[in-house]
């Protein structure tokens, strides 16, 4: 394995329990939170890693909250788009997953 597969396997691992332990901390401190999932995002950008499916569709990306629903979002289902919609509730942004 060289060495900047290595490297990149690492920095998806770091993200992984990154993830864990913000979605764990969401509810106690969300600001601790908040600070983890920018480090995901850091992480992602300077290894050049593309973030994983579950990671990507639970952060926002206008404040780097992870989205809990009903704890830090709210979840809509628009039947007309096939879409669901995540709508963060600190910043208001609003994120389409279709399905």
């Amino acid at each position: 394995m060289s060495r900047s597969a290595l490297v990149k396997d690492i920095a998806s691992e770091r993200m992984t329990i990154l993830y864990g332990i913000a979605k764990a901390e969401i509810d106690t401190n969300p600001k601790l939170s908040r600070k983890h999932a920018a480090l995901i995002r850091r992480i992602s950008e300077h290894y050049k890693v593309r973030l994983p499916k579950e990671i990507r569709n639970g952060m926002c990306k206008g404040c780097s909250s992870i989205l809990i629903p009903g704890l830090s979002a709210s979840v809509r289902i628009a039947s007309a788009n096939r879409q669901v919609i995540y709508k963060c509730l600190s910043c208001k942004t609003e994120k389409k997953i279709p399905y």
